[in-house]
């Protein structure tokens, strides 16, 4: 007699419910990613948001009060919101900020630790992979969702608003910091009901482990200004922005300070914090960001154990197909992306020139985050591999009682399907650059400035200074060919919109 339909067709049957994670990330985003790193935001930006609606997209129901979205809808708007931001459209780009936020703080903020729907992804995840998760943000994602949501309000010359997301980092950090905690708690439980366990800590601090696992570095590594999640850029981005509004009530004293003690090495925000506690006001002043290259990317390294042949050669009693037993596992690397190009120089018609400082790096910040947030993605791997060969077992001997040819058809099913699920999760914010600079000085009587980076042409910028009297200059570029310049300038202590 013949298994029932329903034993043969699981492995078809949990493939078609997990086709979406059997596609890398990179794939996905692949054609956008490219248009973005030639330097051709605005292609960019009409393909993210015509051709992929899809990932994007989220649907409310006000009556239900519920989201309706894809599991990729936050790095997607993440993405989004960057890509607009850079090609010039600040309001489209704040709204797709806004629609990652939402999620974010609307369903995996504010839901119970377990609920239904975090059970079936998780359920789902064990079954196929990691991707299938909904992905809900790393810490250093949601630090800059608030940073580029000011930046994106300030450049409609919104400063008022800026300043509302520029309050919002330190929040939503200490916010990012408490879910990364019960994620690492809750995973533990899992594990843990299934009779695995895992030190951490042990984990972190094993030489081993840096020996074994290149690709993660041990936390003495880092420098202090990267350490416990923190973003420099984004602690600049907050005083620039207080410092430009020269309100005595939200002075950017406390922010000038802790960048200086950070990093005494930055003459530019030492000389600006001097200022500050001189007591001079921006009067006349250009702030300039800038961001070069492009940040690191995650990619999944797959491995396969053949562990059936290992129980034949230590003469564990085996049959034929028991030589077919492998385990597949992935794993994520965190790979360089691309260094900026070197320092944007600022130049006016009296010769002088200044060039950007770094401020902060994405790859530390990023490496630090993986590191740390390694011990549950291995955590949650042994158990996906536990469940599929598990699921794999029973499904095997249910055949096998049934039919020999059944049974094997099985295990060769059961096999094709952990193969082709074999994929470590490789979502991140790709569009992020890969070192961010800071100058401040001067503005010329004329307005008039030329920025350029070492490989592209000087591009002239004119800022209107009618009416103004305090400047603000963000500027990209993810290679050594182009650059893009935003500009935006304001009364000092104003709030309103001065552009």
């Amino acid at each position: 007699m013949r298994a029932p339909v329903p034993v043969l067709l699981l492995p078809l049957l949990l493939a078609g419910g997990g086709c979406a994670a059997t596609i890398s990330y990179e794939d996905e985003i692949g054609t956008v990613y490219h248009r973005y790193s030639r330097g051709e935001f605005e292609r960019a930006a009409r393909l993210i948001q015509e051709g992929y609606e899809d990932h994007w997209r989220i649907q409310a129901d006000p009556s239900a009060g519920t989201l309706e979205f894809s599991d990729d809808a936050v790095v997607w708007n993440l993405e989004r919101g960057k890509i607009l931001l850079d090609a010039g459209r600040y309001r489209a780009a704040y709204r797709a900020l806004e629609s990652a936020e939402t999620v974010i703080n609307q369903v995996f903020a504010e839901r119970a630790v377990v609920d239904t729907a975090e059970a079936a992804a998780e359920a789902e995840a064990l079954l196929t992979n990691q991707k299938a998760l909904p992905y809900e943000g790393t810490v250093a994602d949601r630090i800059l969702l608030n940073t580029y949501k000011a930046l994106a309000a300030v450049l409609q010359g919104d400063l008022d608003q800026a300043l509302i997301e520029a309050r919002r980092i330190e929040e939503t950090q200490d916010a990012a910091i408490r879910d990364f905690a019960a994620e690492a708690e809750q995973t533990n439980r899992a594990g843990a009901a299934r009779g695995l366990a895992f030190d951490q800590e042990a984990f972190l601090a094993s030489p081993r482990v840096r020996e074994d696992l290149p690709w993660l570095r041990g936390a003495d590594a880092y420098p202090p200004s990267y350490r416990d999640f923190l973003n420099p850029y984004a602690l600049l981005v907050k005083a620039v922005l207080r410092r430009i509004k020269d309100d005595p009530n939200e002075s950017p004293l406390v922010d000038l300070r802790n960048l200086a003690s950070m990093r005494p090495d930055l003459t530019e925000v030492v000389e600006e914090l001097e200022r500050v506690q001189a007591g001079e006001p921006p009067t006349g002043r250009v702030y300039v960001l800038y961001e070069g290259g492009l940040a690191p990317v995650i990619e999944s390294v797959e491995y396969e154990v053949p562990y059936g042949w290992w129980r034949a050669v230590f003469g564990v009693r085996s049959d034929a197909l028991d030589l077919l037993q492998r385990a597949y596992f992935a794993l994520p690397v965190l790979r360089p992306g691309r260094p900026a190009a070197g320092p944007l120089v600022v130049a006016d018609a009296s010769g002088r020139e200044d060039r950007t400082v770094v401020v902060a790096e994405m790859e530390p910040i990023m490496r630090y985050e993986f590191e740390r947030r390694y011990p549950v993605i291995l955590m949650r791997e042994l158990l996906r591999v536990l469940v599929q060969e598990t699921a794999s077992h029973e499904v095997r001997q249910a055949a096998q009682r049934q039919d020999d040819v059944l049974g094997a058809i099985a295990v060769l099913g059961g096999l094709l399907y952990q193969s082709a699920m074999n994929r470590a999760d490789d979502r991140s914010w790709r569009t992020l650059p890969a070192a961010f600079g800071f100058l401040t000085r001067p503005l010329p009587a004329d307005g008039r400035l030329t920025l350029r980076i070492d490989g592209a042409a000087a591009q002239p910028v004119t800022i209107d200074l009618a009416g103004k009297d305090v400047a603000l200059i963000y500027a990209r570029s993810v290679n050594g060919r182009s650059l893009t310049v935003h500009q935006v300038g304001f009364i000092h202590g104003s709030g309103g919109i001065q552009s």
